[in-house]
């Protein structure tokens, strides 16, 4: 049995925020910005808290920041419009690891578009370099014996996660190199829509 799709989400947004040192509060201003950037005002559930004054800011930051943290702790339903500004504001690798665990529940990989400019597509080189060396670190110890079997069962949940996190970075790259190779642009408005 699948845990909610909300657990999931609550797990990356702990780990990111452990491993980043994000605190409550600007991880809350985000995801009221995404929210109110990307969800039309009458297709809305939520009603955050918005101040027009420095105090009535400073209250409002709160309390938005207690809400969420009252959604992510699961004393609150997390609403399923809201999903998608929880996902998007954490940060790098975090929300990738969690869109792939996400499209993961379907039996598909959470892929980003084709990359855009050199620069991108110079990261997009360099995460898959490192993904890969990632994938090497986690398999050292399953192979340190000279073959995997049983006795590496305590390796092989890293070990699937650092291999899933390079076929979703090789796959990016490969539909990069597609895209570019026949012509076919991705519009800047539909990237932004899209991610």
């Amino acid at each position: 049995m699948l845990e909610p799709r909300s657990t999931t989400i609550c797990q990356q947004v702990a780990a990111a925020m452990r491993a980043t040192g994000t605190t409550e509060r600007s991880f809350a201003d985000a995801v009221v910005t995404t929210y109110h950037t990307r969800t039309a005002l009458h297709e809305r559930s939520v009603e955050f808290h918005a101040g027009g004054t420095a105090d009535t800011y400073e209250s409002g930051a709160r309390a938005n920041a207690q809400l969420l943290r009252r959604m992510l702790a699961g004393d609150v339903r997390m609403p399923v419009d809201l999903e998608e500004a929880i996902v998007l504001s954490m940060p790098l690798p975090y929300r990738q690891r969690c869109l792939s665990q996400l499209a993961g529940r379907y039996d598909l990989l959470a892929v980003p578009l084709p990359a855009l400019t050199g620069g991108e597509q110079h990261a997009q080189v360099a995460d898959m370099m490192r993904e890969a060396g990632d994938v090497l670190h986690a398999l050292a110890p399953m192979l340190a014996d000279g073959q995997i079997n049983t006795a590496d069962r305590p390796h092989a949940a890293k070990t699937r996660r650092e291999l899933h996190e390079l076929l979703t970075v090789a796959m990016a790259l490969q539909h990069t190199i597609t895209a570019a190779t026949r012509g076919v642009n991705v519009h800047p408005l539909t990237r932004s829509n899209a991610g």
